[in-house]
């Protein structure tokens, strides 16, 4: 077809723009006689195409009045124009592509988390970019004194490197002696976890490149400096402060004599946190006398004893969170136990994906299955398995003991069979056979669904829990107990067994006042419970001194200590 036959708009417009241009250069100028194909909307410049006006307004039929002839660097000119504006119209209305490998540059606006309670990532998804600042960093123990693991995560990849040194007296001083130190990094997908919101759109978010460092060869209660780090070619970004930590006791050292003169290990306990940026939540105020604590003394670990975060499948909350407990999660070990909002007993995963190891889509499903309260949004496990390195002496982070000074814990899971026959029950059995009372003659048992506690609801569940394990850990002599899941705190009386007490059995505690609304629940009028509230936030502190004498303490936001008690190794 002959452009003179074809339809455009504006010519008229343009050419009076390139008028002059074009009339210097017709006597050497190609003619330019595009061939588009019928039905085409191409639009052509000048007076290429027909039925342009001419200049005196009248429409020639089709018959151009000029020659239609523009030079070859007047139409790139103008090409480049259009294709600038197109790119520009385009970098302005079309949407932003959010990549599967990036972090935030701020964190998520959440709102307080609740059981139940739908959240959204709000606007964390849509507002990312790569970046190589760490974030979340935190320590743990990995079952000997002489090693550490150090965690964090990035938006870019690279390599994880953590480089430490011992903390100088001075704290002028800085350390010339560093020690650099390769790991490994991992990462998750939606694809991984098992059902919604942790697999859709509207609940999933790349947690990123998820860092593990190993540090090994370090020396009892010794002082240490460290940094993070990623690795690109020949150089290293590190972050941009740098953290420190101390090294506890080796087993069946530490402690002092009749007088209490030196603890041999003090750890901190919490269970049912969640996050929120408000912060008059109870977690930012939790998290606040968790800073203050450690400020003020050596601890040598935290445990919190499940439900962490409160994603419940909503995966921006995990970073979130862990950002906010990272000024005392980078100095002191913290140790997890997995909790429902974690891992529930009724949602397991079908086709490898459960990293417990459970084969069944539905999980454990125990006769004695609460019929409410089950939440992880679809994780069954997963950001908990990844986000958290521990002593690999059992199942991940489903259950594994560790040993600090004259201290033996042992982590179970509730959201799994612990009765005989099962897995967990005879790990157990093993674990505790194994413990050398000797060098470590405390041994304190730690699951989220506690055996004991005062709330009235909570009463079947713990009769199965009782029913699977209680005569077990009677007789291997477990001195404490610690749980959480009851939003409240609860103490009993001392050698707890079968309801009745100085039977031999253990102290049982419950420390789910780590930030989570507490529970205004009706409770059991009964002969073991020696203590419990449920109106205040706060966390459990304990002290082993020797190989009999434990002091146990509840301190509340706001630093004072509501409940103490001395416990006494006489069994």
């Amino acid at each position: 077809m002959d452009p003179e036959d074809l339809h455009a708009e504006n010519g008229s417009t343009t050419r009076s723009l390139l008028q002059d241009y074009d009339e210097t250069t017709t006597a050497t100028t190609p003619l330019i006689e595009p061939k588009p194909s019928s039905g085409s909307s191409v639009v052509f410049i000048g007076d290429v195409a027909a039925g342009v006006d001419d200049d005196d307004g009248v429409r020639n039929n089709g018959k151009s009045t000029k020659s239609p002839r523009i030079s070859t660097m007047a139409y790139i000119i103008l090409s480049m124009v259009l294709l600038l504006a197109c790119l520009f119209l385009a970098a302005v209305f079309m949407p932003q592509t959010v990549h599967d490998d990036i972090l935030p540059t701020t964190l998520p606006s959440a709102s307080p988390s609740s059981s139940g309670q739908q959240r959204t990532n709000n606007h964390y998804s849509d507002k990312m970019q790569r970046q190589t600042d760490p974030i979340g960093v935190h320590i743990s123990l990995t079952g000997l004194v002489s090693e550490m693991y150090v965690q964090f995560s990035t938006g870019d990849s690279g390599e994880s490197i953590v480089e430490f040194a011992k903390k100088s007296t001075s704290t002028a001083d800085e350390p010339t002696n560093w020690i650099k130190v390769k790991g490994t990094s991992t990462t998750y997908a939606a694809t991984d976890m098992c059902q919604e919101p942790a697999t859709s759109l509207s609940g999933f978010v790349s947690p990123g490149h998820l860092h593990t460092v190993k540090l090994v060869n370090l020396e009892p209660n010794t002082d240490y400096i460290y940094r993070v780090g990623l690795g690109f070619g020949q150089g290293v970004k590190w972050s941009g402060e740098s953290f420190h930590f101390r090294t506890s006791s080796p087993p069946g050292e530490g402690g002092g004599g009749e007088g209490h003169a030196e603890a041999a290990v003090t750890f901190l306990v919490l269970a049912d946190q969640g996050y929120s940026e408000s912060m008059s939540h109870g977690s930012q105020q939790v998290a606040q006398l968790m800073s203050s604590i450690i400020n003020e003394q050596t601890i040598d670990s935290i445990h919190h004893i499940g439900d962490l975060c409160y994603a419940d499948g909503t995966s921006s909350i995990w970073d979130a969170w862990l950002n906010m407990i990272q000024p005392y999660a980078s100095q002191v070990p913290y140790m997890v136990v997995n909790g429902n909002h974690e891992y529930d007993h009724t949602m397991g995963g079908s086709g490898g994906k459960d990293p417990s190891g459970e084969v069944s889509e539905f999980g454990f499903q125990p006769d004695w299955d609460e019929t409410s309260f089950h939440s992880t949004g679809g994780e069954c496990g997963v950001p908990i398995s990844k986000r958290f390195a521990v002593p690999e002496n059992g199942n991940s982070v489903f259950w594994y003991s560790y040993d600090q000074a004259l201290m033996h814990t042992v982590v179970l899971s509730s959201e799994h069979n612990m009765a005989l026959g099962s897995r967990q029950y005879d790990w157990l059995e093993k674990d505790l056979k194994a413990v050398n009372r000797i060098i470590t003659p405390w041994v304190v048992v730690e699951l989220h669904r506690p055996l004991y506690s005062s709330d009235e609801w909570a009463e079947q569940v713990e009769v199965g829990m009782q029913d699977a394990i209680e005569d077990l850990l009677y007789t291997h002599r477990v001195d404490v107990v610690i749980s959480g899941h009851a939003h409240s705190y609860f103490r009993s009386c001392d050698g707890l067994y079968t309801y009745n007490c100085a039977k031999g059995g253990p102290i049982y505690l419950v420390v789910g006042t780590g930030g989570e609304s507490l529970e205004d629940v009706p409770e059991l009028h009964n002969q073991f419970t020696e203590y419990s509230d449920d109106t205040r936030f706060g966390v459990g502190r304990a002290t082993v001194y020797n190989a009999t004498v434990m002091h146990w303490e509840f301190v509340a936001v706001g630093g004072d200590s509501t409940d103490e008690v001395w416990i006494r190794r006489d069994r």
